[in-house]
């Protein structure tokens, strides 16, 4: 599909000028290919995606040809790292370069770029000087005679290089390789590559993955302060820092200039020119049909059931008709301690079918961390340091952007951007945050889906914890946990004698309850694709129950957690109905693996 959109759209556009940006998801880990192309190669699953991508780059050439814009087209092709080493079998080849993806030596930061314009760029031309992606962006300004922005753009147009005889230089005088939580790690001036003291990750000496589960890094090495000659050393193996030591301190004096230009964690430097990052506007990702998105001012088409409304700084309703759905809490406010304390982290409550009272517990009561509709891991660590995204101790979960509030006749969805901030504030986790909400059937009154789109800002994060305090979680209101016997909760899982203390990979699992003189269950279904082992906790009276999986988020990459929650008023279904309800989710999840949704199909 993504071969086929791009086709189209150069068939809608060859008449006018037009940028198409073709990213595809594939040869990241999990593999996957299309039927045509499978067993396609004799090099295993990797060949196979390989092929298809080499299929779909000829597709779009051939439109390109074929609508006769050729000789009007640039067209590139370049990757944004090396190859995941410890996948194995589900990886590339650095071939002669050293270490791979998640470095900043040669095999991670290294990558193709081939571009192809006939009659502006010769054909057959090498070059090998070294440039960076964000050169593209002045490039093609200078291409179209765009004027650059008025602030700074480390980018510099790279034409020249593109177009000319040999003999053009780079126009950079170094380039910089930051990693991690803003480090300074490496440099390139040339021929020379310099390192700086730092660690990192390596496969060598251990057994990589096979079959698309990866092995473990050592994550114990070091560099020191490394000199590398890489026209003759393309894979830095041989230090030569003492035979040029005027080499490394003129490398030095400008790495000490970007540092107190952009700073340096590894340092401790801290920033003088820092970019302030670029801005979109929130994106309408796949909307519901007659689905109008909301700027948060009360307002609704008279035609649409679900509405959001901003209820006030911090709490947005979802109102299906004239009646709450839904609520999503997002205030921080740390003025005073008690104030901190009841906005450190963000959360969802649910109301009852009338919506007249909430399901779901706020801060007090008994566990007072416990919020609605939640997520987070007592044992996160990262830069090798613990940290308790649970009882939030010393660290905040905090709203940092509505990525989208879209509502329509049958379904509602928001997203909202939420940084996980350590005790000095910086990030550790950069969350996307997403709930899809429908009406219910099947003796439900409501289904919410909740996507967790959780990315590694700085390094490497362990997620760790225990049942009881990790994952995503669904607490019922305080008032269960502080009521007689009769209301407090029940759980009932996909067969009898399931011990969830025990059993991993659960389906799903049902709590039932009672609150305001009414039964109340919540079905909670785990997403086939979330990572193995899932551990249920689903048997305190008190009302929490949820699930997570112990896991690693390398650093850059994004961990995607899915789940969805069947909500309805009175007894619970039969196991029966709920299993089926069950394979109808897991059925969906299978057919659109790849789509976006909150309820993670």
């Amino acid at each position: 599909r993504f071969t086929e959109r791009a086709v189209a759209f150069i068939e809608r556009n060859r008449g006018r000028p037009f940028f198409l940006y073709v990213a595809h998801p594939m040869p990241h880990v999990p593999l996957h290919v299309s039927d045509k192309f499978q067993g396609a190669t004799e090099q295993g699953l990797y060949g196979d995606v390989i092929a298809e991508i080499d299929w779909s780059v000829g597709e779009i050439l051939t439109a390109i040809r074929e609508n006769g814009i050729d000789e009007r087209t640039l067209v590139i092709f370049t990757s944004d790292n090396g190859p995941w080493l410890s996948y194995g079998d589900h990886a590339g080849s650095p071939g002669p370069l050293r270490e791979g993806k998640g470095t900043t030596f040669e095999g991670g930061v290294r990558v193709p770029c081939i571009m192809r314009w006939p009659g502006r760029i010769p054909p057959g031309r090498v070059c090998a000087e070294p440039v960076m992606t964000i050169d593209i962006f002045p490039t093609v300004a200078e291409l179209i005679g765009a004027p650059l922005p008025d602030h700074v753009i480390d980018g510099k147009s790279i034409l020249t290089l593109m177009t000319a005889a040999d003999g053009v230089r780079s126009p950079h005088e170094a380039l910089f390789f930051y990693y991690h939580r803003n480090d300074l790690e490496a440099m390139r001036s040339g021929r020379w590559k310099l390192h700086f003291p730092h660690r990192y990750r390596s496969m060598e000496g251990r057994e990589p993955g096979r079959g698309g589960t990866p092995g473990k890094y050592d994550y114990s090495r070091r560099t020191g302060l490394e000199l590398y000659d890489l026209s003759a050393d393309i894979g830095e193996s041989k230090n030569v820092a003492d035979a040029h030591p005027d080499v490394v301190e003129r490398l030095v004096r400008l790495a000490e200039a970007m540092r107190a230009d952009l700073g340096d964690a590894l340092t401790n430097t801290a920033p003088t020119g820092a970019r302030e990052p670029g801005r979109l506007a929130p994106a309408r990702v796949d909307e519901p049909e007659g689905a109008t998105k909301h700027e948060g001012d009360g307002s609704a088409t008279a035609a649409l059931s679900y509405r959001w409304v901003v209820v006030s700084d911090g709490v947005v309703d979802l109102m299906d008709g004239d009646q709450r759905v839904l609520r999503y809490m997002h205030a921080y406010d740390a003025s005073t301690p008690e104030r901190l304390h009841e906005t450190y982290k963000c959360y969802h409550h649910v109301f009852d079918a009338r919506g007249e009272h909430v399901l779901t517990k706020g801060p007090g009561g008994l566990y007072t961390h416990h919020r609605g509709l939640f997520i987070g891991w007592n044992r996160l660590t990262v830069d090798g340091r613990e940290y308790d995204f649970w009882h939030m101790k010393g660290v905040t979960q905090r709203h940092a952007g509505m990525l989208e509030l879209l509502a329509g006749p049958e379904a509602a969805r928001q997203t909202a951007l939420i940084h996980w901030c350590d005790g000095e504030d910086k990030i550790v986790i950069a969350e996307r945050r997403t709930v899809r909400v429908t009406r219910g059937g099947d003796g439900a009154m409501l289904v919410i889906g909740f996507r967790s789109e959780l990315t590694a800002e700085r390094d490497d994060v362990l997620l760790l914890g225990d049942p009881e305090h990790a994952g995503f979680q669904f607490r019922a209101h305080n008032d269960v946990a502080e009521g007689p016997p009769e209301v407090k909760a029940k759980y009932l899982f996909h067969e009898k004698d399931v011990d969830p203390r025990k059993e991993t990979d659960l389906p799903w699992a049902v709590m039932s309850f009672g609150l305001n003189g009414k039964r109340y269950w919540v079905q909670h279904m785990n997403h086939p694709r979330n990572p193995s082992p899932t551990v249920y906790s689903a048997y305190r009276d008190y009302g929490r129950f949820g699930a997570y999986p112990r896991t690693e988020i390398e650093a850059g990459e994004t961990l995607i957690l899915r789940y969805r929650l069947r909500i309805g008023e009175g007894d619970a279904p039969t196991r029966r109905a709920l299993a089926q309800s069950y394979e109808t989710y897991r059925q969906a999840s299978a057919a659109s693996s790849g789509a976006t949704g909150g309820d993670g199909r």
